[in-house]
């Protein structure tokens, strides 16, 4: 009975000293499975079971899965993205976007603007993911050009008809081979 106060109490301070990690239980866990260690990272899947496990079909649905339900008013907000992008297929969108642009898509396809300005990949993902595979193949420029909309959560395009105002809160989530 001492011997597990002992212990309950040890855990107790440690959960209040922040000091838990959970790389602790996971490593335990894969050296009780007989499994070594990797040297560089671990990768825990918590994605749904009938989902592909590798490339693209393994990080978008980790990440889709723990964004929260939309509220009416980022539905609202997105279908309108959508309207004015061309691309609202019913009347409201009821799922977070996912971009997901090739990698050799230009600054202009990213952030997009012109005289009839149209929501560029960035505005799209707006309460959403915008998912970079291949992250070094992306030009310096688009890589360059997400750095003002990701700090002030909006893009700002000055083109010659006008200086145009797009949402632009996001999660940017890049994957690339190692």
């Amino acid at each position: 009975c001492i011997e597990n106060e002992l212990l309950m109490m040890l855990r107790a301070e440690k959960k209040r000293s922040k000091d838990v990690s959970l790389n602790e239980p996971i490593g335990t866990a894969i050296k009780n499975s007989g499994f070594m260690i990797p040297p560089k990272r671990i990768t825990i899947n918590f994605s749904p079971a009938n989902i592909r496990k590798t490339g693209t079909y393994f990080d978008q649905p980790v990440a889709v899965s723990i964004l929260p339900d939309m509220t009416l008013e980022e539905q609202i907000e997105i279908s309108k993205i959508q309207s004015v992008a061309g691309n609202l297929s019913e009347s409201l969108v009821k799922t977070r976007p996912v971009r997901s642009p090739h990698h050799t898509a230009t600054v202009s396809a990213m952030i997009r603007g012109g005289f009839n300005s149209k929501p560029g990949e960035i505005t799209q993902a707006h309460e959403g993911i915008l998912f970079l595979d291949e992250l070094p193949e992306f030009s310096r420029q688009v890589i360059e050009t997400l750095r003002q909309p990701l700090e002030d959560e909006k893009i700002i395009v000055s083109r010659s008809g006008g200086t145009y105002e797009f949402p632009a809160k996001f999660i940017l989530i890049g994957a690339m081979k190692i």
